[in-house]
């Protein structure tokens, strides 16, 4: 057969073969090419041209690290999520969506359960297995604060704090904090390009912070197929200005208050067996929605309160009912009053008192360890220390993070301890 093809071969004239032979490469260098790949033919191997390749494309995703859970707030209460449903399915959606925004905004008052929300829509994200990698980073440091910014104004996020904590979970050692940025940008060129990365950042106090977040991830490199997820108190402007069309394009998910039926049900499910509560009608327990305005966190300041009390919960809320008449919007402070009481009575009031002061010497939003409270309160028994965190944690005064290791107190609760 060989013999018989070199015939042929042979007897066709010569410039009928060299066009032949142009045609033959063109077509291999042409497959080449639009495969973007290199391709080994028997003992050669073609390449493509560098000019004429596509970008690398991030490979496809598997199970996410789940490092990132540990990040997170660990007191995650799932009644939180009480209707939450459909506002942590718009959130999957969005996140799992290839034509959807880069950057999704999750926005609400403090108390309202944003933290909860996220980490479940996050979750449930995780089990997709679209993403490569997540990262949660807890925004809880704030310092410096621009001149910019009217007095009075919440202070912006420390962006070198969030920094770290992206670093060390895409195990990353930075150098010195003037480079932070340039430092991460590097060592990031390759992750981006080879995974899919999914990037929470919580805690946001203001919308300069949110803004501040979202400017400095792209400025990074993160962009689809990347997301970023920004939980913060206000929603951003849809387009941040100085990027190219398309680069900034936000969503945001606004997380409702409770309905006035929801309200009443998770009033009852924090009450547990209290059988007074299970039984009481409806009539008995709407003013709750009424004082709290569908706030989870409220809610269980009140439910907590009539717990601990052990006072009817008619008394209870009618006292309520007349603090509101009086402090109106303030009614929450109230409550906070309430829960400081009891844990103040729990154990002793000076002690109470050092251990929710201790957070007043840090930034609004600062995680605290164990050693910090110690060292700030000055209870110096480290076993009555433990007892009064558990205590202030049941009363809903503090929460733990970080497998138990960090400590931190509601925003709204910080601004009572400073008035």
């Amino acid at each position: 057969m060989a013999n018989l093809v070199a015939g042929l071969l042979l007897g066709l004239p010569l410039w009928l073969l060299i066009v032949a032979a142009f045609i033959a490469a063109a077509a291999v260098v042409k497959f080449v090419v639009l495969d973007g790949r290199s391709l080994k033919i028997g003992p050669f191997e073609l390449g493509s041209r560098p000019d004429r390749a596509p970008a690398v494309q991030p490979v496809p995703a598997g199970p996410a690290d789940q490092r990132w859970q540990r990040y997170a707030l660990q007191h995650i209460n799932h009644d939180e999520l009480l209707a939450a449903e459909t506002v942590i399915a718009e959130m999957s959606r969005a996140l799992l969506s290839d034509s959807a925004a880069w950057a999704l905004t999750v926005t609400g008052e403090g108390g309202i359960g944003k933290t909860a929300v996220t980490y479940e829509a996050v979750n449930q994200v995780a089990e997709a297995q679209r993403f490569n990698r997540i990262i949660w980073a807890s925004a809880k440091d704030a310092s410096d604060r621009p001149d910019s910014l009217p007095a009075g104004s919440p202070l912006l996020i420390d962006w070198h704090d969030v920094v770290r904590k992206i670093a060390e979970q895409f195990d990353v050692k930075l150098g010195p904090r003037d480079l932070l940025d340039l430092w991460l940008k590097e060592r990031l060129e390759r992750s981006l390009r080879e995974e899919r990365v999914l990037l929470v950042v919580d805690n946001l106090e203001s919308v300069q912070d949110a803004e501040q977040v979202i400017s400095k991830v792209r400025e990074l490199g993160f962009a689809k197929p990347h997301r970023l997820v920004a939980v913060s108190r206000k929603a951003v402007a849809k387009r941040l200005l100085g990027g190219a069309p398309g680069d900034f394009g936000i969503t945001n998910i606004a997380i409702p208050p409770l309905s006035e039926e929801s309200t009443l049900q998770l009033a009852r499910l924090i009450a547990g067996a209290d059988r007074d509560v299970q039984a009481a009608a409806d009539d008995v327990l709407r003013p709750v929605h009424g004082i709290t305005e569908g706030n989870p966190f409220l809610i269980k300041l009140i439910m907590k309160t009539y717990l601990d009390s052990h006072r009817p919960l008619e008394a209870v809320i009618d006292d309520l009912k007349t603090k509101q008449a009086e402090l109106g919007d303030s009614v929450d402070k109230y409550l906070y009053a309430q829960a400081l009481n009891e844990l103040a009575d729990r154990f002793d009031p000076l002690s109470a008192q050092r251990l929710m002061a201790s957070f007043t010497f840090f930034v609004r939003g600062a995680t605290l360890s164990f050693d910090d409270i110690m060292a700030e309160s000055g209870i110096a028994d480290p076993d009555l220390l433990a007892e009064l965190i558990a205590g202030a944690i049941d009363l809903f005064l503090i929460t733990p993070s970080n497998m138990n290791t960090r400590y931190s107190i509601h925003s709204l609760l910080f601004t009572f301890l400073e008035s």
